[in-house]
C-alpha cells in the first residue's frame, strides 16, 4: 500500500506519525531524524533554504503575536504582503497586501483575535508570471519534468490555477538545478511542488508543498504520470535515476472545478465557461477511458448554468 498525500494536513499528519504507519504503508517522509514535514513548512525556513541555494527570495519578517499584543514592526518595508507563518498555521484567508502600518495593524489583529498567531510578512512584490512545478525525489535523485505557468487564477480558491499552460524545460534549466538542490537539502522523498513568481527580469521562489500540487494531473495527460512513478519507485519496480520523461511539447491545460465554482459565484459567464473547456487542450476531469466523473459533473454544471441565469433575472428587477 502506497499512501499519496493530497492536502497539506493529509501530508503533515501522514509524517507525524510516519513511525505507525510505516510498519503497513510505503509513504512520503524525511530522511533526516527528529524532522518532520511540519518542520519544513515553515515559510521563513523555507526562505532561507532557498537563499542557501541562491534563489531570490522577497525580504521577509517573522512576527510572533502573542495574546493579542502586536510585535514591533518599524522593520517593515511598504507595501507588503501577509501569510501564514506555516502552512498548517493558517490558510490562504491570511493573504493580505497593506499598503501602510495602520493596514497592516488591523490585518494582524483581525487574524489573532485577542489569541496568538505566527505571520510572515513579505516585501510586496508586483507579479508578473505566476509558476508551478510538480517533481519526485528519491531523497538523491530529483526529477522535474515540466513547468507549469498560471494564466487565470480561480477566484473563490486563493492560489489554485482554473486555466493554465503545461511547458517543457527548455529555458528554465538553471532555475530548476537550483529548485532540485533545495529539494535535496530538505532530506524529503515523496512528490512535491514548487510555487514561483516573476517580476522585473527575475524568478522568485516562493514556497514548496510536501505534496502532490493541485495542476498536476497536467503532467499525467503529457505523458508523465508522477503519481504512479512514485508507486513504483517506492515499491521498487523502477529506480528514479533511470527516469529521463519530460513534457514534450506546450499545452494548455483547464481545471474544470475551478471553473464551476467561479460560474457558481458569479466571478466568470457561462460563455467564457464553455469557451475555456472547449479551448483547452487538457481537461482534468474529460476522459473517455473513465467516463463516469465528467458524467456526475455535467449535471453539476447544467444546475450551476440554471442557477446564474436565474440570479441575473433576477437581478435585473
Amino acid at each position: 500500500m502506497v499512501i499519496i498525500p493530497d492536502s497539506d494536513w493529509s501530508a503533515s499528519i501522514v509524517d507525524k506519525n510516519r513511525d505507525i504507519l510505516k510498519e503497513h504503508f510505503l509513504l512520503p517522509h524525511i530522511n533526516e531524524k527528529n524532522v518532520y514535514v511540519t518542520d519544513l513548512m515553515d515559510k521563513e525556513r523555507q526562505k532561507q533554504l532557498a537563499r542557501e541555494v541562491g534563489l531570490y527570495v522577497p525580504g521577509t519578517t517573522a512576527l510572533n503575536i502573542t495574546n493579542g499584543i502586536i510585535p514591533d514592526l518599524s522593520q517593515i518595508h511598504y507595501p507588503c504582503f501577509t501569510k501564514a507563518l506555516t502552512t498548517m498555521g493558517g490558510g490562504k484567508q491570511w493573504f493580505r497586501r497593506c499598503n501602510r502600518e495602520a493596514e497592516l495593524r488591523q490585518a494582524l489583529t483581525s487574524f489573532a483575535k485577542g489569541g496568538n498567531a505566527d505571520i510572515l510578512v513579505e516585501d510586496f512584490i508586483e507579479i508578473e508570471k505566476e509558476y508551478a512545478v510538480v517533481g519526485l525525489t528519491d531523497g538523491e535523485n530529483i526529477i522535474i519534468p515540466g513547468v507549469i505557468r498560471f494564466v487565470e487564477n480561480c477566484q473563490c480558491h486563493l492560489g489554485i490555477a482554473r486555466k493554465g499552460e503545461i511547458l517543457p524545460v527548455r529555458g528554465y534549466e538553471q532555475l530548476l538545478e537550483q529548485f532540485k538542490q533545495y529539494v535535496k537539502n530538505t532530506h524529503f522523498v515523496g512528490l512535491f511542488d514548487i510555487d514561483f513568481l516573476y517580476s522585473k527580469g527575475k524568478y522568485y521562489f516562493c514556497e514548496m508543498n510536501f505534496r502532490y500540487g493541485g495542476s498536476g494531473y497536467a503532467y499525467t495527460k503529457s505523458g508523465v504520470n508522477l503519481p504512479a512513478l512514485f508507486a513504483e519507485i517506492m515499491t521498487g519496480a523502477k529506480e528514479l535515476k533511470e527516469y529521463s520523461n519530460e513534457v514534450s511539447t506546450e499545452r494548455t491545460y483547464v481545471n474544470e472545478r475551478m471553473m464551476l465554482d467561479d460560474l457558481n459565484a458569479l466571478n466568470i459567464t457561462i460563455r467564457v465557461f464553455n469557451k475555456a473547456l472547449r479551448t483547452a487542450d487538457i481537461r482534468f476531469i474529460h476522459n473517455v477511458n473513465d467516463p463516469k466523473p465528467e458524467q456526475l459533473f455535467s449535471k453539476m454544471v447544467l444546475k450551476a448554468k440554471t442557477k446564474y441565469l436565474l440570479k441575473k433575472l433576477l437581478r435585473r428587477k
